[in-house]
């Protein structure tokens, strides 16, 4: 039976709709497939960083930051995701936030019927790009502070000398479970700042009005947010599933980059997912009002 809420307060139902349009309208994926390739380019470069020509680059930082034996195999592949995920936190900040606001962009000129361009929307996401740029690090200030606090939780639970009952579960919840916290983290964070992009894009707001408009909204509608981020997230799952056999042996060092190359994928389809699911969701909301 078809349900008497508004669409904005049906999240399954805007994640499906949201899915459809990037399908019908693949102008809203663009940028993310920009992202992914850029990433994928980076990633390609730390590959190629302890050989000849650019280890006369890479190869005097690698040594003398994590030693010469990084620079060989295997241990030049342990220290490929470290280095990626150093550089992930930058191209985030600097160009993948500014392709989703342009992705938002899209969002906005098929929501109002209007033709949908490249140059357009990177026109009117370029406006607002020291605003993106400053939401994005507020973002990721915002993960940062998570992932430490579960951090300090993660040292305290290592001491815990149980080797049975209610602590000692406690401690393998903790300990084993920890990729998968962090997960839980990352979705609880987006969920809090979910539609400051939005806003900005959408509402044409400063990043602290934004900020505002942000929380306020998102605590309207904490569960439906909060579904809509989690239940696209939950396809990263099985590469913890994959990076956690990786860890314990059962696939060779080699796998570590083909791991990498799917979870860029991987993430790619999430992100673009939950952003238009959440500027759908905040254009149908206004809508309503």
């Amino acid at each position: 039976m078809p349900s008497n809420k508004p669409l904005h307060k049906q999240p399954l139902a805007i994640l499906k709709a949201s899915s459809c349009s990037l399908i019908s309208h693949p102008v809203i994926l663009f940028p993310f497939c920009i992202s992914a390739f850029i990433q994928l380019l980076v990633l390609e470069i730390l590959y190629f960083a302890p050989r000849y020509p650019l280890n006369t680059i890479f190869g005097l930082i690698i040594e003398r930051i994590w030693g010469k034996a990084y620079l060989h195999y295997p241990f030049n592949l342990t220290l490929l995701p470290k280095l990626f995920q150093y550089l992930q936190i930058v191209i985030y900040i600097f160009i993948g936030s500014f392709l989703i606001a342009m992705s938002i962009a899209a969002i906005i000129k098929v929501n109002e019927g209007k033709k949908t361009r490249i140059k357009t929307i990177a026109k009117e996401a370029f406006s607002k790009y020291i605003h993106i740029v400053f939401a994005a690090s507020c973002m990721f200030m915002f993960v940062f502070l998570f992932f430490k606090g579960y951090d300090i939780i993660y040292q305290r639970a290592l001491q815990i000398r149980s080797t049975s009952g209610k602590f000692y579960l406690l401690k393998q919840i903790l300990t084993t479970g920890s990729p998968y916290m962090y997960l839980y983290f990352s979705i609880l964070a987006t969920t809090l700042m979910a539609y400051v992009l939005p806003i900005i894009m959408i509402d044409q707001k400063k990043v602290f009005p934004a900020l505002w408009i942000n929380i306020k909204t998102v605590f309207s509608s904490l569960w439906t947010t909060f579904i809509i981020v989690f239940i696209p997230s939950m396809l990263f799952v099985p590469m913890l599933l994959i990076k956690t056999s990786l860890t314990k042996g059962f696939f060779s060092p080699d796998f570590a980059l083909v791991i990498m190359v799917l979870s860029i994928l991987i993430t790619l389809f999430i992100d673009a997912v939950i952003y238009t699911s959440l500027s759908t969701r905040y254009l149908l909301k206004k809508e309503n009002e």
